[in-house]
């Protein structure tokens, strides 16, 4: 039973810790994030051709996103890096 019990605390503060440690990562690509968002509404794919956001963050026009390519990239490189962290 004691054994038991410890197993149930130590999973809890396990759970614990891994919820900690996804709210510190979230925010670490917000910036990224929100330089992205800047980036599309200043792009020649929003401003000029009036498409959706959506549709110019999947484009793969470099003419229609200048720039934005770059930080895009970033993001996903980001992205790619919390998700490698969190496996391991």
């Amino acid at each position: 039973m004691l054994r038991m019990v410890t197993w149930l605390v130590n999973s809890k503060k396990k759970q614990q810790q891994v919820k900690g440690a996804k709210q510190t990562m979230s925010s670490s690509c917000k910036g990224l994030r929100q330089e992205l968002i800047a980036c599309m509404k200043t792009s020649p794919c929003m401003k000029e051709r009036n498409k959706s956001f959506h549709d110019c963050v999947k484009s793969t026009d470099e003419d229609e996103l200048g720039n934005c390519v770059k930080v895009r990239h970033a993001l996903y490189e980001c992205r790619r890096g919390r998700v490698r962290n969190t496996v391991h």
